[in-house]
């Protein structure tokens, strides 16, 4: 019984040790990604400890001579970043993979046992155990392209004049290995002027789906297309400005948002934290706040509410509610040259060459609010986007000022503790449907978008760069191909 005890309170001060010293999330996915990079199999880089991660530094070490003392030290990720490439990642990326030759069949030819995976809710869960095989990913490829005909849209038409794009690419090993293994559809690295790195997934993967010309999915990078959509209606003199409160609109009289400052709402802190969630949708009925019209829950839900706490106090509460409510207040100021103004601000003023669209819910009048956040555009009109955005910035145009304005005035997210958007939480602060003020780039000019399921674009105005990605699942390497790609201003 003795022994029993003493070996009990053994194992619960090594899990103590342990947990004392584990590393930041960011470090553990670094560790787990450079370990792939040394060709060990630490399980999904997903920055959680667990035993298969754990077990492949047990072995990296044990090749050189060492011992693992029970947590992830700065040394082992020293080591680990001077570990020379292993032969199965170089195999890898250069596209050999004669390994895996079933996988890489159209799913519609798949053996019966890499079966689709679906998982609970409307999307492919972000943080699914197993990662998700090429069945599975491909299944939902196909939906998210698919969900386009469930919903009526605004569009701006392609530009008759797109604007054009320099390319000085380079090839990347780390690169094309993680686009070789990863759910990424398309990744762009835009600095100096062109595009250094460019990469689409392969015809045996995704690129048979997505193509140059496919409108992709922008998930909550939509909310930041929105911000451009008010930055252009302010500038054209359609609302007088940020600090412009929402008191001639009559469909949101009576409600929480009703006489708010434009500022606040784009900043998620309009006080309705007791009113909408993020993961619940509208939290007295659970109604979900894409799919229903603003006037319908203006009469139900938020009839007669008020915000909660003290106007330029309030805690940070990140939803898509508010971004259709900014949404749908520039269409309402627009009335019917909405579309036209897409034409002005998309097809002028960014150059697309492929049209691009918000999704409005159907059966639903244009007065009621209907339109949502769901943004489409190609791979290349995304980064059309990105670079029209830094070139605003770097002319001072009365865009370049508002997003400068929205910069300086950043509001602080009062997150605690760990979430599960690592690229979100790398944020600090949100800047009228940005994401700013990145971790080790405090000094720096960075605005970022961030879609569920990995869709990202960071830019970096200091330096005029950008890099967009297109993915299916947050699977790949963010630190690595995005986050330190920026900071760095190349990839490892």
């Amino acid at each position: 019984m003795r022994q029993f005890v003493r070996s009990f309170f053994v194992l619960i001060s090594l899990f103590l040790t342990v947990g004392a010293n584990a590393q930041t999330l960011q470090e553990i996915r670094e560790a787990q990604t450079l370990l792939i990079r040394a060709d060990r199999n630490p399980g999904p880089v997903d920055g959680a400890w667990g035993r298969r991660t754990e077990a492949a530094l047990v072995d990296f070490l044990a090749e050189r001579g060492l011992e693992f003392e029970g947590a992830l030290t700065n040394e082992h990720l020293n080591l680990l970043r001077k570990a020379p490439e292993g032969p199965e990642f170089v195999r890898r990326a250069i596209g050999l993979r004669n390994t895996l030759p079933r996988i890489l069949r159209d799913n519609r030819d798949q053996p019966e046992n890499e079966p689709v995976n679906v998982t609970a809710g409307r999307e492919l869960a972000e943080w699914a155990d197993p990662s998700p095989n090429l069945v599975t990913l491909r299944f939902y490829l196909s939906k998210y392209l698919n969900n386009i005909y469930n919903f009526q849209h605004f569009v701006a038409e392609p530009s008759e004049n797109p604007r054009s794009i320099a390319f000085k690419v380079t090839p990347n090993r780390y690169l094309s290995a993680q686009m070789n293994y990863t759910a990424m559809t398309s990744y762009l690295f835009y600095k100096d002027g062109a595009v250094i790195h460019d990469e689409r997934s392969p015809e045996s993967r995704f690129g048979d789906k997505v193509t140059d010309e496919t409108g992709l999915w922008s998930n909550s990078v939509g909310k930041s297309m929105v911000s451009y959509l008010l930055a252009h209606a302010i500038c054209e003199g359609h609302i007088g400005g940020v600090d412009t409160r929402l008191d001639d609109w009559p469909l949101i009289e009576d409600t929480v948002y009703d006489n708010q400052r434009i500022r606040d709402i784009a900043d998620m802190r309009a006080g309705d934290q007791k009113l909408v969630d993020n993961w619940k949708g509208l939290i007295s009925s659970g109604r979900w706040y894409n799919t229903t019209s603003i006037g319908d829950f203006a009469r139900n839900e938020l009839r007669g509410t008020k915000p909660a706490g003290q106007e330029g106090k309030r805690p940070h509460n990140y939803s898509g509610l508010p971004t259709n409510i900014l949404l749908n207040y520039v269409i309402h100021k627009l009335g019917d040259d909405f579309e036209n103004f897409m034409n002005r601000v998309f097809g002028d003023h960014v150059g697309v060459e492929n049209r691009v669209l918000f999704f409005r819910n159907s059966g639903i009048k244009v007065e009621e609010g209907l339109g949502w956040y769901q943004f489409r555009a190609s791979r290349y009109d995304y980064l059309r986007i990105a670079m029209t955005m830094l070139e605003d910035w770097e002319s001072g145009n009365c865009q370049g000022q508002y997003f400068r304005d929205i910069l300086a005035r950043a509001a602080p997210k009062n997150r605690t503790g760990r979430v599960r958007y690592v690229s979100i939480d790398e944020s600090l602060r949100y800047a009228g449907q940005f994401h700013a003020v990145y971790r080790g780039m405090e000094n720096r000019n960075v605005l970022g978008m961030d879609g569920y399921g990995g869709q990202l674009i960071l830019m970096d105005f200091d330096n005029a760069s950008a890099i967009v990605v297109n993915s299916i699942h947050l699977d790949y390497d963010y630190y690595q191909l995005v986050h330190r790609a920026i900071q760095n201003g190349k990839l490892p």
